[in-house]
């Protein structure tokens, strides 16, 4: 029966050292088994390991999910080299954890050998600029990936050059999350490069990042022949009301968005005057400064 299985939802279960120990014997089992979800589990540092054991036998499991563990560098290198035996792995979620620039060599070495991998989730895992450098080179082997979120790393504008480098090669990206990043006007060029030749886009998170107004204007215009963008946020980068009719006007040719974002009051443009294609779902929210987050 466990053979046979091939779908595991553990999420939320605040199992004890007891109950991580049989869980990982269980898992030894399970070798036909597709889909694991052990996030927020209490993993940590002993879980992890009776976790990680498992994994040599489960060489047909595609999705992964171990967000919100408190995975720190020591046990991302327990992780990372059991990780390598999944083969067939499409998607990976270790958002939400704490991997550290000092734990991201670890995790370079285990992407670089999850070929097949078309979602990658490392979400909030302090990485910094030191973990962007670290990781982005391993980043080239993922030439199938379709999903990549990156966002809450505080990366700045030194980890924005390696990330640059490693998105120009991306060129199958359908979704990408780099928000809250503080990537800085310097950045904003440095990812608006990239962006240029990825076609596939449909939903794009660039929020929070301190572009600033010409930074941002940057950006919008380098996404002129992203034409299948549904999902765009650029808000919380200190646009301005005076960027706002501005980042509209480059904008407007982007006939598939459904849902924008940017930052200023909504007085200072008219929409209609712009013949701009108005989102079917647009969401008014005040940023600190009082500006609007359209």
């Amino acid at each position: 029966m466990l053979r046979e299985l091939k779908k595991l939802d553990f999420n939320g279960c605040a199992l004890k050292f007891d109950g991580l120990a049989r869980l990982g014997q269980v898992l030894q089992l399970m070798v036909g088994l597709e889909d694991l979800d052990l996030s927020d589990i209490g993993l940590e540092k002993n879980g992890c390991e009776y976790v990680a054991r498992a994994f040599s036998n489960l060489t047909m499991l595609k999705k992964l999910n171990m967000r919100r563990n408190a995975l720190g560098p020591m046990e991302t290198i327990t992780l990372s080299k059991a990780l390598r035996n999944l083969s067939a792995l499409e998607e990976l979620n270790l958002g939400e954890n704490a991997i550290g620039s000092a734990g991201a060599v670890a995790m370079a070495r285990a992407l670089e050998k999850l070929t097949t991998l078309s979602t990658l989730n490392l979400r909030d895992n302090a990485l910094e600029e030191a973990g962007s450098v670290i990781l982005s080179d391993s980043l080239l082997s993922l030439t199938g990936l379709k999903s990549l979120n990156l966002s809450q790393n505080s990366l700045g504008a030194g980890g924005a050059v390696p990330l640059a480098r490693a998105l120009s090669c991306m060129t199958d990206l359908q979704t990408l999350d780099l928000g809250n990043n503080t990537f800085c006007s310097e950045g904003a060029d440095l990812i608006s490069s990239s962006l240029v030749v990825l076609t596939q886009l449909e939903m794009l998170w660039l929020n929070q990042n301190s572009f600033g107004c010409q930074g941002a204007i940057r950006v919008a215009q380098s996404l002129g022949g992203l034409n299948r963008l549904q999902t765009l946020d650029l808000g919380g980068n200190l646009i301005g009301s005076a960027g706002l009719k501005q980042l509209s006007a480059i904008l407007m040719g982007h006939t598939m968005l459904e849902a924008l974002h940017l930052e200023g009051e909504p007085s200072a443009i008219d929409w209609s005057d712009l013949g701009f294609h108005v989102p079917t779902e647009v969401t008014l929210i005040p940023s600190p400064r009082g500006s609007i987050l359209i």
